[in-house]
This record gives structure tokens, sequence and C-alpha cells, in this order.
């Protein structure tokens, strides 16, 4: 009687174990498919990436193709200074600094001798 029971025992546990090695194998093969999905997700996304690059990047040229044509359409209204008048304003502009120079200094004596004076 004993050994009728653990035959019956062995062959529930062989038939326990034989279920969980299928529910393994099906677990395993969803898991290969989802993975085969995320792949073709992840190199389908690639490519839209891929397609939505190349078309910013033809947008970008198209704008930089018109800004050039609208520049060259437009009369040019700049100022043209000539050599000479571009080194007086160059002179002109360092004796400006130097006084600045200048009156900082003085500024900064003058508040030395009243705060002195207070």
């Amino acid at each position: 009687m004993t050994a009728s029971l653990r035959q019956k025992d062995e062959e529930r546990m062989k038939k326990n174990v034989d279920d969980l090695v299928e529910e393994l194998k099906k677990v395993a093969k969803e898991e290969e498919v989802e993975e085969e999905a995320d792949e073709k997700l992840k190199r389908s996304v690639e490519v839209a990436d891929a397609g939505e690059a190349v078309a910013e990047e033809q947008q970008e040229e198209e704008a930089d193709k018109k800004q050039t044509t609208e520049k060259a359409k437009m009369p040019t209204t700049g100022i043209n200074i000539s050599t000479e008048s571009f080194e007086i304003l160059n002179k002109n502009v360092d004796q400006c600094k130097k006084y600045m120079e200048t009156c900082s200094a003085c500024t900064e004596k003058d508040e030395k001798f009243r705060i002195r004076d207070i």
C-alpha cells in the first residue's frame, strides 16, 4: 500500500514538474516574441527619427536658401566709411577712453577727500 502511494506521489510530482516545464517554455516563447516586437518597434522608431531629421534638415536648407535670396534682393544701404574717417573715429574713441580714466581717477580722489573731511 505504501508502495502504491509512493508511486502515485512520484507520478504527481513528475506531472507537476512537466507542467511547470511547459509553462516555463510558454513564458520563454512569449518573452522572445515580446523582445522581437520591441526590437521591431525600436527599428521603426529609429527609421522614423531618421526620416524626421532628414525632413528638418531639408526645411533648414530651404529656409537658408530663402534668407540668402532675400539678402541678395535687398539693396545695400550700409554706410561706407573711408579709411581716413575710420582712423579719426578710432583716435576720438581712444581720447574718450583716456578722459574717462582721468575722470574716474579724479572722482576717486574727491571721494577720499570727502571721507577724510567727514
